[in-house]
């Protein structure tokens, strides 16, 4: 039988692929092995489980939610957890999800993802190849110094240290150590009116991270307001985009040098004495800003290529477009002394996560990952924990229809004068919004050469709008994209007819970037509106 290895929840589990399994089948004891990482509540279910050509009932122990990913590829599914220890089985609706089954008539075939694979990994060999230095070090862009706009009106602070651990001292020393022999870093000496304190983190590699409390120092530090994309753009670009690669640049920020002058309100003092950085440092208030346009400066004019900070997307609607993006963002790079991580790099996917979205060539989808996490979540047992439920929510609610209604009793909860009480009621509202979400939504691509719809809608607690557009070849209507908001308690006392009014106003001003200088319908269910706006001697309230 072909297995493969698979993570479940990010733990890893050898599974059996089975064409003829309608199911996701594991055993407790590798339920168990994943329950030790993270607590999974299962649920009961009404399913009978029966072996092939058996008549005695399989024990099921119960279900849950689960993310199934290989390398390439995830998908969010449904497992059946049994009783005894005779392995997992994958069935052929996940298996084919995963790409690792292709089916032809009168014809199986296991893929294993291989064409994918075999395209991601001599795409990377060729770019390591040809650009052999793009890959190694640390970069240093040429030509170029980051200045810190510093206001000498603001008084120094000589902050004192803070005490490592003596266990994290070596290590701490040794981090330093490759700093300096990077060039990121260098000795202090002479007068320092600014001095931070450092800050240490262990990472899991046994490793540490070295970060500067800059929160001072940034009081004197006068940002520089560059504009970065926003997920908008970067649907918007990537319209009809079918093939994909993400570029990490390594240590992003470090391969920006900083200025002489700038350098002395980034010292910082360790065990090991003063030092100070020669490269733009995380934890400085504009660092982020200063990066993305000097970035952003390099690759603008090449087709095919976006970057927000430190992550350039490439883009193209063939592999060969794609291709030349790449080889051309490569190329620059290697010109202006920039480098990668190669190990963080993605190369021609035809799916790339990003900002917890999936980007393919059908549209945008919520990250798997986020909407396991939200489909497993317990029901809240206090109000903090239903805050930090609804954050988790809103943050997919671009892809929950009516969300504010579905939320509604939930954010009744967070109110100051609110008490805590889990009922029926928010039980329900609770499994609404966790039904509602599935990452086999998939949004459309914004368009703007396609008929656009604006539908609105009001109920006596929110507000709600569709973006879609139809083919102009089919008369199919995709989603673009939900929008919904809570009303305020002023706006609960308005009539439906301005209940209604008022959601036509703000989702034409919420969805503004797509429909502003172009032409689109508006539907609404509100006849009334229709008749007041469509009589020139009306004389509507609100202006």
């Amino acid at each position: 039988m072909p297995s493969t290895k698979v993570q479940i929840n990010n733990v890893h589990v050898k599974m059996i692929i089975d064409t003829g399994a309608s199911i996701n089948i594991i055993d407790e004891n590798t339920f168990a092995n994943i329950n030790k990482y993270k607590r999974i509540s299962l649920k009961r279910t009404r399913t009978k489980l029966f072996a092939y050509g058996s008549k005695q009932q399989l024990p099921v122990i119960g279900t849950f939610e689960a993310t199934i990913e290989t390398k390439k590829r995830m998908t969010v599914s449904t497992i059946h957890v049994v009783r005894g220890n005779y392995g997992s089985l994958l069935s052929y609706q996940t298996a084919t999800e995963l790409n690792l089954i292709k089916v032809n008539v009168n014809n199986v075939k296991v893929t294993g993802n291989d064409k994918i694979e075999q395209c991601h990994d001599s795409l990377k060999d060729k770019m390591d190849k040809k650009f052999p230095h793009l890959f190694h070090g640390i970069g240093k862009l040429h030509n170029f110094e980051a200045k810190l706009h510093i206001d000498s009106s603001v008084p120094p602070v000589a902050q004192p240290a803070r005490r490592i651990p003596f266990h994290l001292r070596r290590k701490v020393s040794a981090a330093l150590k490759q700093l300096e022999k990077d060039d990121i870093i260098e000795k202090v000496e002479g007068p320092t009116p600014w001095i931070s304190p450092l800050v240490v983190i262990p990472k899991n590699d046994g490793t540490v991270r070295l970060c500067v409390d800059m929160r001072r120092a940034n009081c004197a530090i006068q940002r520089e307001r560059h504009p970065c994309p926003t997920v908008d753009d970067l649907i918007h670009a990537m319209n009809g985009a079918k093939v994909f690669s993400k570029l990490d640049l390594r240590s992003g920020y470090h391969q920006l040098l900083l200025a002489e002058e700038s350098r002395y309100i980034t010292t910082f003092v360790t065990h090991k004495g003063l030092r100070r950085y020669k490269r733009l440092n995380f934890g400085t208030n504009s660092a982020s800003e200063l990066f993305q346009k000097v970035i952003h400066d390099q690759i603008h004019d090449i087709p095919g290529a976006i970057n927000i900070s430190d992550d350039v997307i490439i883009y193209g609607k063939s592999q060969q477009e794609h291709d030349t993006a790449l080889h051309n963002v490569c190329q620059r790079f290697t010109k202006v002394g920039l480098t990668l991580n190669n190990e963080k790099c993605q190369f021609s996917q035809t799916k790339l996560t990003f900002f917890g979205m999936v980007f393919s060539a059908e549209g945008i989808s919520a990250d798997p990952h986020k909407v396991s996490a939200i489909k497993n979540a317990s029901p809240p047992s206090s109000v903090k924990d239903v805050r930090s439920f609804l954050g988790m929510a809103t943050y997919c609610a671009k892809f929950i229809p009516n969300f504010s209604h579905l939320s509604e009793p939930l954010r009744k909860l967070t109110m100051k004068s609110a008490q805590f009480r889990w009922t029926r009621c928010e039980q329900t509202a609770f499994d609404n919004i966790k039904n509602a979400l599935t990452s086999d939504t998939v949004m459309a691509y914004f368009d703007q050469t396609k008929p656009t719809e604006l539908i609105t809608d009001a109920s006596p607690w929110g507000l709600s709008a569709i973006l879609a557009q139809n083919s102009t070849q089919h008369d199919d209507r995709r989603i673009v994209a939900y929008v919904s908001r809570s009303l305020s308690e002023v706006e609960r006392k308005y009539s439906q007819t301005e209940r209604e009014a008022l959601a036509i106003v703000w989702a034409m001003e919420r969805l503004q970037i797509y429909l502003r200088g172009g032409k689109f319908t508006l539907y609404t269910d509100c006849k009334p509106i229709e008749l007041i706006l469509g009589n020139p001697k009306s004389k509507p309230l609100h202006a």
